[in-house]
């Protein structure tokens, strides 16, 4: 999976991260090196630690097939699972009334 980041000037492999993480107001990623990069900025430490959340879900996600009769023709539909291609972008911080 791909992760664009907040400014959109860059995609970060989750295949060379261990980790996303939030801190503080910022959600960042670790990759193998020790490297950090920042994903994105946020006025509330709570909205990046559902934005953690959110990753984790999009990267979790799968599209099944149950499989049986085929509707439209006669043939049997085996089931199936799959991880479709995938990119998360980073919200964009929204401006709070006070």
């Amino acid at each position: 999976m791909l992760i664009m980041t907040q400014s959109k000037t860059g995609l970060v492999n989750t295949n060379q991260v261990i980790r996303v993480f939030a801190a503080g107001g910022d959600v960042m990623a670790e990759d193998r090196n020790g490297a950090m990069t920042l994903l994105g900025s946020y006025a509330k430490a709570e909205r990046c630690v559902e934005i953690v959340a959110e990753i984790a879900a999009k990267y979790a996600s799968y599209i099944r097939v149950a499989g049986g009769p085929s509707l439209t023709v006669n043939a049997y539909v085996q089931p199936l699972m799959f991880e479709p291609p995938k990119l998360y972008q980073m919200p964009e911080e929204v401006a709070q009334d006070e």
